[in-house]
């Protein structure tokens, strides 16, 4: 069976980058969406066959009926979605602090009725999807004279957040395990993957030349 999807909301497009402190995303030709119905059974995957309008292709089994309640998701660069069944799991607690790394961890979702007509399925309207992890941007200033050269900083406070579980069902962020986030090979400008929560108060640790600074942020959502 020959199944497509297409978007066309730029917000929430997966190639990364940083444009005057803003995150701009654009598909990517090969970037695939997992595919499943309501009750969280993999269907199958779209892959991305046209970058410019944003067009998915592939094949799926399971669809039956004139009309039918999907959930796609895109799951990062990386992810093997063969092996992806019943949820996916966040892990966040080692990270390399670069943009493109955290293109690796993406997580977009949407849920969309599909009505099929002819062998082929149709969302019905636009096919939004929503971002359900933060990513953030930070820049370590020491006291002057003071250089971080492939250090290592490691990140905890109130409700950090390393690993968590997301259903294919019912698309929601559960099992959350507060830990430590450690950012290896740094020079103290990174950026990192966060489980959203409320009120994070991000502590942040590094040694330089056997001298231990730490940094702290207020709370926040």
């Amino acid at each position: 069976l020959f199944r497509s999807a297409s978007r066309e909301d730029i917000s929430t497009r997966t190639l990364l980058e940083e444009i005057e402190g803003n995150l701009a995303c654009a598909w990517e030709q090969g970037d695939q969406l997992l595919v499943t119905n309501a009750e969280g059974g993999k269907l199958g995957y779209l892959t991305l066959t046209d970058a410019d309008k944003g067009q998915f292709d592939g094949s799926l089994v399971g669809i039956s009926g004139d009309h039918m309640t999907l959930n796609y998701f895109y799951l990062g660069h990386d992810t093997n979605l063969e092996k992806v069944s019943g949820s996916y799991t966040l892990d966040f607690a080692s990270q390399s602090g670069t943009l493109d790394a955290c293109g690796d961890n993406d997580l977009l979702s949407a849920q969309a009725n599909v009505a099929v007509i002819e062998d082929k399925a149709y969302v019905e309207g636009t096919l939004n999807l929503k971002r359900f992890i933060t990513f953030a941007h930070f820049q370590l200033n020491f006291p002057d004279g003071v250089k971080m050269t492939n250090g290592t900083v490691t990140i905890n406070g109130d409700n950090v957040m390393t690993k968590s579980s997301f259903g294919l069902k019912d698309r929601i962020i559960s099992e959350k395990k507060s830990g430590t986030i450690t950012v290896s090979n740094t020079n103290g400008d990174f950026y990192i993957c966060l489980i959203p929560a409320d009120a994070v108060a991000l502590s942040f640790n590094a040694t330089v030349n056997g001298v231990n600074y730490e940094g702290n942020l207020t709370a926040k959502d």
